[in-house]
């Protein structure tokens, strides 16, 4: 049993008893994901969790075994790009492979396979996105909604330049930097994955210097960053371990589609 800092059950990375790693063919490409299911007992509801950037389904690994107690079977699934499913590199592959349309498609096809017609689906950061652009498509499959750090985005009428965007939305000026090149060169070893995600939970300089703004990553101040205590070695090395798999660049796509997703969401 392993447990956080509040003793709450938590998925131990790579192996975990209670739960298992799974994988489907989903509309042509392959998906990993958590799955817990109840023991002894009737299955309530399928909760299907969808993790952002910079995660990994692990993500939700506080919650996953709490709501399998309540008697839900739970899916966290690793996305486009990520862990254990697969990572198009684009190009030669198309930039739709990463769109809010085409995520949806696939949540709507795995409930499919599981032989569900409603889940329950909540989303952190792009996948809180990724959960109401999912009820948008498919209102029936979800019968229930929760997102965590995304208020729900209306689809935009008219397409805004990136300039315009960040006019309507100042805090989200990072995403210039995360879609460009910058990132992705920095990320390039084990030794700066490690880093990034010291920085990603919360790692501070000794002086208390932070590793992100709204406007962009201080890659002056990563060398300096302490591992915070909300993320173990084990866990740190997890990460580091299943982004060097495929490298950044396929989750860095979810910043590079916003004309993409604007066209499918016109209608």
């Amino acid at each position: 049993m392993v447990t956080g800092r509040e003793g709450i059950t938590k998925v131990a990375p790579w192996y975990d008893p209670d739960i298992s790693h799974e994988y489907a063919t989903l509309n042509g490409r392959r998906y990993h994901y958590l799955l817990g299911e109840p023991k002894d007992v009737t299955v309530k509801n399928t909760v299907v969790l969808i993790h952002g950037f910079q995660d990994l389904a692990f993500g939700w690994r506080y919650q996953i075994k709490p709501l399998v107690a309540l008697g839900l079977r739970v899916i966290a699934i690793d996305c486009m790009g990520y862990g254990g499913t697969e990572a198009p590199h684009v190009p030669p592959e198309s930039i739709r492979l990463y769109t809010f349309k085409r995520a949806a498609d696939d949540i709507k096809e795995l409930a499919s396979q599981i032989g569900v017609s409603t889940i329950i689906l909540g989303g952190h950061d792009w996948g809180g996105m990724i959960a109401t652009r999912t009820y948008l498509y498919y209102p029936e499959l979800v019968s229930h909604i929760f997102t965590l750090g995304t208020p729900y985005l209306p689809p935009m009428q008219e397409w805004l330049e990136f300039d315009d965007y960040i006019a309507k939305y100042p805090t989200f000026k990072y995403q210039g930097q995360f879609a460009g090149k910058e990132l992705e060169h920095r990320l390039n070893s084990k030794v700066a994955l490690r880093q990034f995600w010291i920085a990603t939970y919360g790692g501070r300089g000794p002086n208390g210097e932070a590793a992100f703004s709204t406007e962009r990553a201080l890659f002056e101040n990563w060398p300096l960053l302490i591992r915070s205590d909300d993320l173990s070695e084990e866990e740190l090395i997890y990460y580091v371990e299943e982004y060097a798999r495929n490298g950044i660049s396929a989750a860095l796509n979810w910043y590079r589609n916003r004309r993409e997703n604007w066209e499918d969401e016109r209608s």
